[in-house]
């Protein structure tokens, strides 16, 4: 292991490279926020998290959308997904909807995806965000995964595991879902902003 870090090491320090870690705060391996403190110049670490661990660090938070940005997106959604109520809808109507996200986009066009599903309204959405504790993404994911009938939940799955887009056959093979039953779960999955 120690052999691997330092012929890294030597790379990081024959030119420019820019790592991405994501979800930092999920990584258990001490040795990792150690090594990334330490980065050979010129090379530089960008890395996203939810809680702050590097002591040598810039710190960039990001914020939710401006109103009439998000107001926009959620237009844009209704629009994206066949909802013409949600799109002409007037501005006092939406605003809680960006009020109860905070402005984060994907929270919003989640809450969009799941106004969409039978059973389910602006309001009830709103109830959901209001009443959800701690991680407002773990909620709302929870909540979508809630929603999705067990093929969608398979597809989803299954689309896990490939790391670029996958061919209409290779999800049937994975997943085991087909034909007309891979074409609702794939629908519904896009309608709720699950996948592109």
């Amino acid at each position: 292991l120690e052999e691997k870090r330092e012929g890294v090491m030597r790379l990081l320090r024959s030119g420019a490279y820019l790592l991405l870690v994501d979800n930092f705060e999920t990584i258990a391996d001490a040795a990792v926020g150690e090594f990334l403190q330490n980065l050979p110049e010129p090379s530089k670490a960008l890395v996203t998290t939810r809680e702050r661990k590097l002591e040598r660090a810039w710190t960039i938070p990001l914020k939710g959308l401006e109103e009439a940005e998000a107001l926009a997106l959620i237009r844009t959604e209704g629009r994206r997904i066949g909802m013409p109520a949600l799109e002409r809808a007037e501005g006092a109507v939406l605003l809680p909807l960006y009020t109860a996200t905070g402005g984060a986009p994907l929270a919003l066009k989640w809450a969009v995806g799941q106004i969409k599903q039978p059973g389910q309204s602006l309001k009830t959405v709103l109830a959901a965000l209001h009443e959800a504790q701690g991680n407002l993404f773990d909620q709302m994911f929870a909540r979508s995964w809630g929603m999705l009938t067990p093929e969608a939940q398979r597809v989803l799955m299954a689309l896990s595991l490939f790391d670029v887009s996958a061919s209409w056959e290779a999800i049937e093979a994975v997943s085991e879902v087909q034909h007309f039953a891979l074409d609702e779960a794939l629908r519904q999955l896009v309608q709720m902003s699950l996948v592109d």
